[in-house]
Order: C-alpha cells, then sequence, then structure tokens
C-alpha cells in the first residue's frame, strides 16, 4: 500500500500593489477596502483597531448587562427595578453599538457606563446604605459579582479604546520610510 501526497503549492510571490505601495502576496487585496482576518500581520482599514478588543468588549458588555437584570423584585419598588432594567438595557445597547460600529464615542461610553455601575458596587459595600443596598438587591448576581462584572467591562472597552487612539495616531504620524 503507496501512499501519494498532493504536492504542495510554490508560495505565491510579493507583489507590491500601485494604489497603496504596500507589499503582501500577489493576487491579494491590500488596499484599505481588505478586511483580513486578526493576526499579527493583518491589515486593517484606515483609523480602524483590530476588531477582537472591541469584539470582548462587546462580550464584557452583555454579561454586565446579564448581571445587572432584574430578577428578584419582591418587596422592591417598581421603579428600582425600572432603574436595573434601564442598566441592564443600556449595557446591552452599548454592545450591539460596538458590534455594529464601533469608534471612539461608543467606546468612551462603554467605559464610563459601567465604570459608574463599578463605583456604585464599591459604594454599596463601603457605606451600606439601605436604599442603595435595596436597589442592588434585585440584580441576578449580587451586588459584588455585579460590580466586578462592571469593573471588567470597563477596563475592556478601555483596552479598546486604547488601541484605537494608538491606531489613529499611528496613521496620522506615520514613521518616516527609508529611502531604499
Amino acid at each position: 500500500m503507496t501512499i501519494h501526497f498532493a504536492p504542495t503549492p510554490p508560495e505565491p510571490s510579493a507583489a507590491v500593489t500601485e494604489e497603496t505601495g504596500r507589499t503582501g502576496p500577489a493576487g491579494t487585496a491590500t488596499g484599505d477596502d481588505a478586511l483580513a482576518a486578526d493576526g499579527p500581520n493583518a491589515h486593517h482599514p484606515a483609523g480602524r483597531a483590530p476588531v477582537w478588543p472591541v469584539r470582548i468588549a462587546a462580550a464584557a458588555l452583555v454579561v454586565c448587562g446579564a448581571a445587572h437584570f432584574p430578577l428578584h423584585r419582591q418587596g422592591v419598588p417598581l421603579p428600582v427595578c425600572g432603574l436595573s432594567l434601564a442598566v441592564s438595557v443600556l449595557c446591552a445597547a452599548l454592545a450591539l453599538l460596538l458590534a455594529v460600529r464601533p469608534g471612539v464615542g461608543v467606546l468612551v461610553a462603554s467605559c464610563v457606563g459601567p465604570g459608574l455601575l463599578a463605583a456604585l458596587g464599591w459604594a454599596e459595600d463601603r457605606f451600606a446604605s439601605a436604599g442603595l443596598s435595596r436597589a442592588l438587591s434585585v440584580m441576578v448576581v449580587p451586588p459584588p459579582g455585579a460590580g466586578l462584572t462592571a469593573a471588567c467591562a470597563s477596563m475592556a472597552s478601555l483596552a479598546a479604546l486604547s488601541l484605537l487612539l494608538m491606531v489613529q495616531a499611528a496613521e496620522r504620524h506615520p514613521a518616516p520610510r527609508s529611502a531604499d
């Protein structure tokens, strides 16, 4: 019994596109409209950071919204439940906006919103306010866990925002090219 392997195709040669001057494998699009898979040498459109940090931030916001969903409503006033539901919907809406159109404004809101929720969780733990404790008791997750998910969502959004701003700054002020 003999096993025959198919011959490996030769590596495509590197070609320089006339539009951008960037090098890439022959036969591939390397312009600003090319959306490559995220990798160490992936090309991204102008002013756009890699997609994976934004996806992580969106997933963290979904978890934050789920953690702040009002599940235990026994003996809690309706406005408190409505506020908790509004917070949950806000986190989900921010996650949806990040998935559809990530931008600086959405990322800033995604940093600040969950950051305020994390601060509320910290304040409830430190000051033991009866009203705040009652308001935070309606959530699916206990207040320390909900605060932790909010802090993680805020940090993930901050990391994605930092990366986006860094990419935009690098595109505005490119490194000088050597004249080879």
